[in-house]
């Protein structure tokens, strides 16, 4: 499955990346080494066939070849010092916002700041998380969100991917936090379900909004 994310998508490199990672913080040195082995054995084809054969950029097949990351590879030497740094701080802002715009707080005059309390929580229950131990999820998604901060297309549209995860986090924030508010405390499954309804009346009215304006437009577009 790591080697078909990454046949898909180069993207799919911190699926890798986090695996070994995970195995080796075991010390599985050994299941870490076989794993890599096999990963770069499924891949190693395609990444050849890949670089050798560099179609027209624009064209359907130099998607799927390295024409296309001829002059896009970002910010190591297609863009200047002052796009890098705009870019970072971009996509810096797209990580905290997004999930929040995700889930239909923009639809809400108070979408930022519930965003932003959206994003406290991901990032409290990531960190709860990691502190129990290093794990491939945890890896990944702090892998693919490196990935993403340095990314020079639109980072939203690869945060799809990774949503349900970071719920899962903010999930572990929200239910830490109310654990710790004495005459409060309550169990997990009643945590999680006081988010689940916080949550399903935004994204509702959001999904609402963007069917309306799918049918009158007659096209989709992304809700940020």
């Amino acid at each position: 499955l790591a080697a078909a994310a990454i046949l898909t998508r180069t993207a799919g490199l911190p699926l890798i990346l986090a695996g070994a990672g995970a195995l080796i913080a075991r010390k599985k040195i050994s299941s870490a080494a076989a794993f890599f082995s096999i990963v770069s054995a499924l891949v190693l084809p395609w990444w050849i066939w890949a670089s050798r054969h560099l179609p027209a950029k624009g064209s359907i097949e130099a998607y799927y070849t390295g024409s296309s990351y001829v002059d896009s590879t970002g910010l190591i030497w297609a863009f200047t010092w002052s796009q890098r740094l705009a870019m970072i701080g971009t996509n810096v802002a797209n990580a905290i916002i997004s999930p929040g715009g995700m889930m239909g707080f923009y639809a809400s005059s108070l979408g930022l700041p519930l965003s932003l309390v959206l994003a406290a929580f991901v990032l409290y229950g990531f960190v709860l998380d990691l502190r129990k131990g290093i794990t491939s999820l945890n890896l990944f998604v702090l892998f693919y969100e490196g990935m993403l901060l340095l990314w020079p297309w639109p980072s939203i549209r690869f945060l799809g991917p990774v949503l349900p995860f970071l719920l899962y986090f903010a999930y572990l924030g929200v239910v830490d936090v109310l654990s710790r508010i004495p005459r409060v405390r309550l169990p997990s499954r009643i945590g999680g379900w006081s988010c689940a309804v916080l949550l399903i009346p935004f994204a509702s009215h959001a999904l609402l909004l963007e069917t309306q304006a799918t049918l009158r437009n007659g096209s989709a577009r992304f809700p940020l």
